[in-house]
């Protein structure tokens, strides 16, 4: 595929030719690019600047041709080469464009044929052993001296770098283009299936509440319904979310992002980093108050104690009385907790255990942090993977298994632990968990299991 040269390559390719003009005394000067240098053929050379513009509408062909009707060999397939490895090509010291005089584009026009080679200098655009075109500069009033070469030489290789650079950009718009086009397209298809989602989700919650109201207060199943509603008034706070990170998207309107400028001088606009204190999952700002961890974990709780009994796991819950509220953010504890509790239960085996205990509590010079804590017998987690378990995506060994997973669980819930000044940390196996206070459960002294531990910032 050819990629024609930017207008800001062609005004530095204007500008260096000025100045060898102007600082060398140059009569002509031509900027040819290729993009297809096989075989070191130069039939697809096509000139982009030159002087006199006239030049510029002859063949690369028939300008070689003129220039070598004072003496270079005949016969010679026009072939264009870098310098070989030892730096050296033939005779010369510097790269060289070999030519044939074997073209023929009939009559020449002014300027009048060089009397002699040395009046010429043709250099390869070249880097890294690519050849992007060549450079052609000439004068017949004198031979050109080693040090004005070496600063046509000088010219060549920048101008050979800047187009690397010229392509590089233009494939990377290329690249920024297409990637706006998929978005588009997969904003549009996420849009229409959150849509569609809503309708099955309301008749969920509409059923929930009704099975909820039909039950008698002192019928087990009547917790169950509610259940069923909490979790469907969780999904719609989701879609809510869901709706505003798309919203966000549709913030700045690339179509009218100025070309000359390009979206990555934008850098205003494409700021991506949240703040300390956004939400991880929407990038909103927290609300940071002060409430009971008991509070949002409840609901949770009977969550998962329906899910452990449908898996055959025995949940165990020890929740301390009388605890001061912690300063966080409830939306964001919740998902943090349900992240936490989500993976014990799914990478825990039926007949084992899974514990939640609050009431740990560590003092630090910042003042009183108070722990959640849930633990399990599941297989643990290897050395090896802790190191990285809170990188996203990453899964370790879980990643060879048949659980479903993304690897994103641990990250998202570390790092809104971070944003509501709290930590986040692990432990595998069992045993190398030594609880802060005298009222921990008493876990068993396995070679497995996992603990997790989320500290909270308790309100001053």
């Amino acid at each position: 595929m050819v990629i024609s040269a930017s207008d800001e390559y062609v005004r530095l390719c204007e500008t260096q030719m000025a100045l060898i003009r102007q600082g060398l005394g140059a009569t002509l000067s031509v900027v040819y690019l290729t993009e297809d240098m096989a075989n070191n053929a130069i039939a697809n050379l096509r000139p982009i600047v030159a002087m006199p513009e006239a030049v510029r509408d002859w063949s690369a062909e028939r300008l070689l041709t003129w220039l070598t009707e004072s003496g270079h060999e005949a016969g010679e397939p026009p072939r264009l080469a870098l310098p070989s490895r030892g730096g050296r090509d033939g005779s010369s010291d510097r790269p060289v464009l070999r030519l044939g005089s074997t073209m023929n584009d009939g009559d020449l026009p002014t300027p009048e044929p060089l009397k002699q080679p040395s009046h010429q200098v043709i250099l390869p655009l070249g880097h890294n052993n690519v050849v992007f075109g060549a450079l052609v500069v000439a004068r017949g009033d004198r031979p050109w001296k080693p040090a004005e070469r070496t600063q046509v030489e000088h010219i060549a290789r920048t101008l050979a770098i800047a187009r690397l650079l010229d392509q590089r950009s233009q494939w990377m718009t290329q690249q920024f283009q297409r990637q706006r086009q998929i978005q588009a397209q997969q904003r549009e298809m996420l849009g229409n299936l959150l849509h569609q989602f809503r309708n099955p989700l309301t008749a969920m919650r509409t059923f929930g509440k009704l099975l909820w109201r039909r039950l008698l207060p002192e019928d087990k199943n009547r917790s169950l319904a509610n259940s069923i509603v909490q979790e469907s008034q969780r999904l719609e706070e989701l879609l809510k979310q869901f709706d505003q990170v798309m919203d966000q998207g549709q913030v700045l309107d690339w179509e009218d992002t100025d070309d000359s400028t390009g979206p990555w001088l934008t850098a205003g606009l494409l700021e991506t980093a949240r703040l300390p204190s956004q939400n991880a999952l929407t990038g909103q700002q927290l609300v940071l108050e002060g409430c009971a961890i008991t509070d949002v974990l409840a609901p949770l709780l009977s969550s998962a104690g329906a899910i452990a009994q449908d898996r055959q796991i025995q949940l165990n819950v020890e929740l301390a009385d009388d605890l001061p509220a912690v300063l966080t953010d409830r939306q964001a504890l919740r998902e943090v907790l349900n992240n936490l509790l989500d993976n014990a239960l799914k990478y825990t085996p039926a007949q084992e255990q899974v514990w939640v205990w609050v009431g740990d509590r560590q003092e630090t010079p910042t003042g009183t942090l108070q722990a959640v804590t849930i633990a399990d017998t599941g297989p643990g987690i290897p050395p090896d993977d802790l190191e990285h378990i809170f990188e996203r995506h990453y899964r370790g060994v879980q990643a060879h298994t048949g659980i479903p997973g993304t690897g994103l669980g641990l990250a998202i819930a570390r790092d809104l632990i971070i944003q509501m000044g709290g930590k986040l940390e692990v432990y595998s196996p069992l045993a190398a968990w030594q609880p802060q206070g005298d009222q921990a459960p008493l876990l068993p002294l396995t070679s497995h299991g996992t603990v997790l531990v989320v500290w909270l910032p308790e309100v001053a």
